[in-house]
């Protein structure tokens, strides 16, 4: 073996060895879900768009950690002129 495959060998198990001593020393804690989550119906949502705006298509919604709710469409689905 030449001079760079052992120094790739060596890199490669030292390597090993730290993520070994990490996960030894700070290993990560599973915690498992207790309960379900509980859904509720909000028979207010969603509620009716302001001054004749139209949504496209959506392509994503997501919810923030204060359950506001965000959703993106795609403007070239709506219909003309509008």
């Amino acid at each position: 073996m030449n001079v760079s495959k052992k120094r790739n060998s060596f890199l490669i198990a030292l390597g090993t060895v730290l993520a070994l001593a990490l996960q030894i020393v700070c290993p990560q804690r599973l915690q498992a879900q207790v309960d379900t989550p509980k859904y509720v119906v909000d028979p207010s949502w969603p509620r009716p768009l302001p001054e004749r705006w139209i949504t496209g298509s959506i392509g994503g919604v997501c919810v923030d950690n204060q359950d506001h709710v965000f959703d993106s469409c795609h403007p070239s689905d709506r219909p003309h002129g509008r």
